[in-house]
Order: C-alpha cells, then sequence, then structure tokens
C-alpha cells in the first residue's frame, strides 16, 4: 500500500481533468483552485457566448487554443499542488476517489450543482439547441441542420413577418416545426402566381420575394384570401412545394410559439446567421 503523499499527485492531477481546479483544493489550496476554476469558467462562457452570437461562424482557434492550454496548465499546476501536499494517514488509488476531504466533495458538488442549473435555465429559458427534421425549409435550413433557437426574444415582441419561428405544430401539439412567417395578425394574404400578397402588396422582403410558393392546402388555393386572426401567425416553408405548413392546418396560435431560430451552429460549414 502506497501513502497518500505518493498518491496525492496522481489524484489530484486526475481530480482537476474532471473538474478544473478540483485537485487544488484535494491537495488543500482552496483558493487556487476556485481561481482555477473561475478562470475556466469564464472561458468556457465567452465560448458559449461566440457559439450563439448570431453574426459569429464559429469559436476562433485562438479561443480553443486557450482553452486547452488553461485546461493544461491547470492539471499540471494540480500535480504539483499534490507533491507538495502534507498528506500522512496511508491511503490507496481505489480508495482515494472514495475517501475524499470535506472541501473536495463540497467543491465537486458546487461546480457540478451550478453548471446542471444553469444549463437547464438556459435551455428553459434562453437559448435551446434544435435539430431541422427535414428539407421544408430549404435551402435557408436543409435536413440535420443544428440551430440555436432564442426563446426569451419574443417576450419583448412580437414575431414579425421574415422570421423563423420554432412552434408546437397545431396538429400535433408535441411536435417541434420551423417554419417562415408570412403574415401576422390582422392581415390579409393571398397566393398568387407563384408570389405572395399581404394586405394587397406583393410581398418584397428577402429571401421571399425569390421564393415561388404553390397554391395548396384548404387555405392557400389559387383565388383564396386568408385573413389572419389577432394572436396568430401564417407561417410557410421556404421549400413550398415539400412543406406542410398554414396552407394545410392554418395559422400558428401565439400560444404554440417557442422563440425564432436566429443561427445555424452545425453543421460548421453552413454555421451563420438564418436570415
Amino acid at each position: 500500500m502506497q501513502t497518500n503523499k505518493a498518491r496525492a499527485p496522481v489524484l489530484a492531477l486526475i481530480y482537476s481533468v474532471l473538474i478544473a481546479g478540483l485537485g487544488q483544493v484535494y491537495a488543500g489550496r482552496l483558493l487556487r483552485g476556485i481561481s482555477f476554476q473561475a478562470v475556466v469558467l469564464f472561458i468556457n462562457l465567452q465560448i458559449a457566448w461566440t457559439m450563439v452570437y448570431p453574426s459569429t461562424k464559429n469559436v476562433p482557434p485562438w479561443m480553443t487554443v486557450l482553452s486547452l492550454l488553461v485546461l493544461a496548465v491547470n492539471a499540471v499546476d494540480a500535480f504539483l499542488c499534490g507533491q507538495r501536499a502534507n498528506i500522512k494517514e496511508a491511503l490507496d488509488l481505489k480508495d482515494g476517489f472514495v475517501k475524499l476531504n470535506k472541501p473536495t466533495v463540497i467543491f465537486a458538488v458546487v461546480v457540478c450543482t451550478v453548471g446542471l442549473l444553469v444549463s437547464i435555465l438556459s435551455r428553459a429559458f434562453i437559448v435551446v439547441p434544435f435539430r431541422v427534421p427535414g428539407d421544408s425549409m430549404a435551402d435557408t435550413l436543409k435536413s440535420g441542420d443544428r440551430v440555436f433557437v432564442n426563446k426569451r426574444i419574443y417576450k419583448a415582441k412580437e414575431p414579425g413577418r421574415g422570421d423563423v419561428i420554432a412552434f408546437r405544430s397545431p396538429r400535433e401539439p408535441r411536435k417541434i416545426v420551423i417554419k417562415r412567417v408570412v403574415a401576422t395578425g390582422g392581415d390579409s394574404l393571398e397566393i398568387k402566381d407563384g408570389k405572395l400578397y399581404v394586405n394587397g402588396q406583393a410581398f418584397e422582403q428577402e429571401p421571399m420575394k425569390s421564393i415561388h410558393y404553390s397554391n395548396a392546402g384548404v387555405l392557400g388555393g389559387a383565388g383564396q384570401k386568408i385573413s389572419v386572426p389577432a394572436n396568430s401567425y401564417y407561417v410557410l416553408g421556404d421549400n413550398s412545394k415539400s412543406s406542410l405548413d398554414s396552407r394545410y392546418y392554418g395559422p400558428v396560435p401565439r400560444a404554440n410559439v417557442i422563440g425564432k431560430a436566429y443561427k445555424i451552429y452545425e453543421p460548421i460549414e453552413r454555421a451563420g446567421e438564418i436570415k
């Protein structure tokens, strides 16, 4: 059986690889561990912000390199702290993972709990990732694209014409759908000769202006003028011939809207703001 002093550097390194700063706390350097965790948390928040920010395509290489460098320094520092730790009682490597000192346990629990809460709250109230299931929004969105949906934006304003929104399907409330708003409550809409006419005026906003819309469904037939009820949105897919949208199930109630799909984050070559 080896002593804690012999095992401490290895355990400290392993713990800091699992959770930044945990190895330092294990070796008795609480403030040092908190400092490393704070630096890593700050960098991760910057990376997360860069990922969700609309106009950025991907995380800059320098930011990734910086993150890896800090993690490497954190691991080496934890190992050195473990070497200097004054640990006397005998304890083998296997037991080392079980018989952690109280500060180490508290630190690990707090960091994991905070991380979990941030993840849950951000998905519940701010930004949620979503995978596009089909090609009804091609070429704007393609099947398999992964996008961010902003859940807070419509707390301050209403969805507008041209917005790409995620919502619960009026037909299948458990199914999440992404389409483009082309008319809002109070508008009159007609699909004529492949073009959109809202309140009697041809739609001049891109990309809708360049899309050929097909007459189809019970609420999108030729010569049919649709009045959109208050607090509702008439939505269409950019790939009109392959889209199940408001032409078939009618305007989407405001209560069904989840948020605005504003950025593709995967695949990397398609990453960028949704327009």
